[in-house]
C-alpha cells in the first residue's frame, strides 16, 4: 500500500524539484512501530527521497501536527537548500 503511494508521488513530481514527503506512526502510543522505521529507511535510500518527516508522538493529534506542520516548513524552504 505505501509502495504505490510513493511511487505516485514520485511519479507527479517534476524531476527537477525534490520530492516532501511525512510519515506519520500512530501504532503504538508512546514509541514507534520499529518495522515502520525500518521500512521507511529502505523507501528513504531506494527512492533517495532527500526531504523527509517522521513522527510517533503520544496521541494522534500530535503525531499528524508534527508532520504537517514539518512538510509544510520544508516545503517552503526547500529552494534555500539548492542555494
Amino acid at each position: 500500500m505505501f509502495d504505490a503511494a510513493i511511487q505516485e508521488s514520485l511519479s507527479k513530481s517534476p524531476p527537477y524539484q525534490y520530492t516532501i514527503m511525512g510519515f506519520c506512526d500512530n501504532r503504538y502510543v508512546n514509541g514507534g512501530d520499529h518495522y515502520f522505521v525500518q521500512y521507511m529507511q529502505n523507501q528513504l535510500q531506494q527512492h533517495k527521497l532527500q526531504f523527509n518527516a517522521y513522527a510517533g508522538w503520544n496521541t494522534n493529534g500530535n503525531t499528524i501536527g508534527t508532520i504537517v506542520s514539518n512538510v509544510i516548513l520544508l516545503h517552503l524552504f526547500r529552494d534555500y537548500e539548492s542555494n
